[in-house]
């Protein structure tokens, strides 16, 4: 299975072809003063020993905490500077390799640094806080976090530096009483000033949310009562996307996202408005065990559930929407108050630091327990799905940019994708459920969906296209899967993903979220974190 808990790409370029990370070995220049003090070590007193030994033991202990594969262990990487700012002894930044996908923790020092010990006990002391704080439940948060302190979020950049000012962890052997130097109290004094200024402008931004959020809020009960017709299920009952995006808009809590959670909702909504064709999509399974089978709507009139499923007109909503009560506009209120709940706070159940890593956060809680979770899953291995499926599995043809891979989730035999809130009536290849199945069919599910794929591509492409169609959706497929399973067969003929190049290309700019290609027209990047900050 191609790594992909780890393809976190912090790159500063976006770069024109596939996934390859920024790799100028000098730290990355950031306009905000406070997020580079936050990953700086002032330099103190040369000693006689060298501690970069130690420095890696330290934090090879610390950052492989909760990994479940040795593929998902970062790795530390030194890298001698002269170019450092005068005074600076170290200066930590995220990466991650562009070969191996490996998620990377690189030390910029100084000369004569691994050999400060007040600077080098420092370092040690904030890796061991990063993983074993209990403030942050996985490594895809701390770099969720690190996304969004680099975009300039003030809270982001804090909950760093609080790690930092919190007390000293014991780090077994080295002389811990380093700590209560005169050196390291005067570099902890300035972590503490630099704490104190920054708060005025997280108290100004949260004054500023708190009027955003009354805005918001206003026009809320208008829209919770607003008549079917108007309702969020309705809308996707008939196949209105931008209906349905519309009215998720209004009730998002903006004002409460940091950055990366802004863009990935952005992303989201641009997509489910205007998704590409079905020939450019790929085809996903779920098992269906537990989940209610909404009903489409076809010239005014709402299916009954029996027609839904064999019409391959029904669509499905998350627990979260299903779980609430009220309207189903006022369903989506959940997207705010869940932020309080269960699926979307730490271990401790604190909102604190889950705030500046949203999405790394619910991805976790979600693979754990997808009770009240925004998100559905999605599995491209039939095998995986029907285990979950009970009597019923279905298929569906997704617009690739909608599928995000769970890097957080400890089950890695799951290959799990989510995606939020619902499905649309026209992604539904075919429902697989043994109670309408012919006789036949009640242990071929497979093969029903297949025969299902088949009637939809010739029902939109006709019977001359059909063959054509159906070799791109499985190439297509097998492109953006293959590194899942390594038993996938190939699929011979040329990649329909470089008939997207156009398509795709306007999306190659900065500040616009979207998968990059490769020259050949591969889609090759499949984790969000590292498309939204190759953007960026």
């Amino acid at each position: 299975m191609k790594n992909l808990l780890s393809l976190f790409v912090l790159s500063m370029l976006l770069i024109q072809v596939g996934c390859s990370s920024f790799t100028e070995r000098s730290p990355a220049q950031v306009d905000s003063e406070y997020f580079h003090n936050a990953f700086s070590f002032p330099a103190t007193v040369k000693g006689k020993t060298n501690h970069k030994e130690t420095i890696e033991k330290v934090i090879s202990e610390n950052i492989s905490l909760g990994a479940y594969n040795k593929k998902d262990i970062p790795r530390s990487e030194f890298v001698a500077s002269k170019s450092l700012p005068k005074g600076e002894a170290f200066h930590l930044e995220l990466d991650v390799d562009p070969k191996t996908s490996q998620l990377v923790y690189r030390i910029y020092h100084a000369p004569g640094a691994l050999q400060d010990d007040v600077a080098s006990y420092a370092l040690m002391d904030f890796f061991s806080k990063i993983m074993d704080s209990g403030k942050l439940d996985t490594r895809q948060a701390v770099f969720e976090m690190y996304y969004n302190a680099r975009q300039g979020d003030p809270i982001a950049i804090d909950n760093f530096l609080k790690l930092r000012d919190s007390e000293q962890h014991y780090i077994h052997g080295i002389d811990n009483g380093v700590f209560n130097s005169d050196e390291y109290q005067k570099a902890s004094k300035e972590i503490k000033n630099q704490r104190s200024i920054i708060a005025s402008e997280i108290k100004a931004l949260k004054a500023q949310r708190a009027k955003d959020k009354a805005k918001r809020k206003s026009i809320l009960d208008a829209l919770d009562k607003a008549p079917e017709a108007k309702q969020f299920r309705t809308l996707i009952a008939k196949n209105d996307r931008a209906g349905a995006a519309s009215i998720l808009k209004k009730y998002l809590p903006w004002e409460e996202m940091a950055p990366f959670e802004k863009n990935f909702w952005e992303t989201y909504l641009e997509v489910i408005e205007k998704p590409v064709p079905l020939e450019q999509r790929v085809l996903i399974y779920r098992g269906l065990d537990g989940d209610y089978i909404h009903r489409g709507v076809i010239k005014g009139k709402e299916l009954t559930q029996k027609e839904a499923i064999t019409q391959n007109k029904a669509f499905i909503m998350s627990s979260g929407m299903v779980k609430n009560q009220g309207s189903w506009n006022r369903r989506l209120r959940s997207l705010e108050s869940m932020n309080e709940k269960f699926i979307a706070t730490t271990l401790d159940g604190s909102n604190e630091f889950a705030q500046a890593a949203r999405i790394s956060t619910i991805f976790k809680r979600h693979s754990e327990n997808p009770k009240g979770s925004p998100f559905l899953s999605y599995t491209p291995n039939f095998d995986i799905a029907d285990s979950f499926g009970g009597e019923r599995v279905s298929a569906y043809l997704l617009d690739p940019r909608l599928l995000n891979f769970n890097y957080a989730s400890s089950f890695d035999n799951e290959i799990e994708y989510l995606v939020p809130l619902n499905t649309f009536p026209d992604e539904l290849v075919g429902i697989a459920d043994i109670d309408l199945l012919p006789e036949d069919k009640k242990y071929a599910r497979l093969d029903y969906l297949d025969a299902q794929l088949e009637k939809l591509i010739t029902n939109e492409y006709g019977e001359a296209k059909k063959k054509e169609i159906l070799l791109k959706i499985k190439k297509n497929t097998y492109d953006f899967f293959k590194g899942e399973y390594a038993d996938m067969v190939a699929v011979q003929g040329k990649s329909p993903a470089a008939s997207n190049l156009s398509f795709y290309k306007k999306f190659l700019t900065k500040g616009d979220p979207k998968p990059p290609i490769s020259p050949k027209g591969d889609m090759n990047c499949k984790d969000l974190i590292e498309l939204f900050w190759m953007a960026n």
